[in-house]
């Protein structure tokens, strides 16, 4: 029998949103969802665009800036 195509292509992937939410501590509800669904990832990409979004967002943030990206 063939695997169904769920059981041989599947990833999970993490959006912006929850990487900006991990490392802002202006919202600790949402810092703390955010960390643990990162911390409960055991498998997960990062695509690039999440990556060059997360960097602009950040970059952004007062309190958040370059050096804390990095």
């Amino acid at each position: 029998m063939l695997p169904s195509l769920l059981e041989i292509c599947c990833m999970n992937a993490v959006d912006t949103n929850v990487l900006i939410y991990v490392n802002d501590s202006r919202y600790p509800s949402k810092q703390a969802i955010a960390a643990s669904l990162v911390a409960n990832l055991t498998e997960g990409v990062l695509i690039w665009q999440v990556a060059c979004e997360y960097l602009a967002a950040s970059r952004k943030l007062e309190p958040f800036g370059y050096c804390k990206v990095l």
